[in-house]
């Protein structure tokens, strides 16, 4: 992701020298967002943008309690046509897509963690904790507005509406510090083990409804 910052910076600082660029602020789904969009073409323009936001929460997945952080981060590359010339756009293009989360499971009222049906206790069974992403690039389509492309100068609304295309989330749940031992012949740390793999796979099946992430935002911008 920081090579993909460094190259998004380039362009913007090259492509900020072109004639009638457009600085713009928003906010949304994809956190809060700068870009900056500059002609190609009378109805064509280029949208460069980054978009950030972190957030601490909890959820609570079948049986198990999460405590969460999550961590939105993209970079725009974008096309807007406005086909009829006025505030109206159609935007298609890329996504370079660093948005990730991690967590830490909590143990019940009972000190005790649930997982895949089964009862652990949460001191022998260890630190219980996940991460998950997505594809790093992702392609995007959407409409929106930007009212100060009528006027050609000065203050205006912008707006998009679209989907990121994401594809499945990459889910990752492990455990550390197991003390559980054997038990009548059991290895009860290996099947900790299988019953957090099949929770990873319900969190990957959760996690995949976002697969078309949805992205709404809406903001300020200066045309010069």
């Amino acid at each position: 992701m920081k090579k993909w910052l460094w190259i998004a910076s380039l362009l913007i600082t090259h492509h900020a020298l072109a004639d009638e660029p457009v600085l713009g602020f928003d906010a949304g789904t994809s956190g809060l967002g700068v870009h900056l969009a500059y002609p190609v073409r009378n109805s064509v323009e280029g949208r460069l943008g980054a978009n950030f936001f972190t957030a601490d929460t909890s959820r609570d997945v079948n049986d198990m309690s999460y405590d969460i952080k999550l961590k939105l981060r993209t970079l725009d590359m974008l096309l807007d046509w406005y086909p009829m010339e006025g505030s109206f756009r159609l935007t298609g293009g890329l996504i370079l897509n660093g948005n990730k989360f991690s967590g830490t499971a909590q143990a019940d009222g009972n000190l005790n963690y649930t997982i895949n049906g089964n009862v652990y206790n949460a001191a022998q069974a260890g630190v219980i904790s996940g991460s998950g992403d997505y594809r790093s690039v992702a392609p995007y389509l959407g409409i929106g507005w930007d009212t100060s492309h009528a006027k050609q100068k000065g203050w205006g609304f912008n707006g998009d509406i679209g989907v990121m295309f994401q594809g499945n989330s990459n889910i990752t749940l492990t455990n550390s510090g197991c003390t559980l031992g054997i038990v009548g012949g059991v290895n009860l740390c290996q099947n900790l083990e299988n019953d957090l793999a099949a929770e990873r796979v319900t969190l990957e099946d959760k996690a995949n409804k976002l697969r078309y992430f949805p992205l709404l935002r809406a903001g300020l911008n200066y045309r010069f």
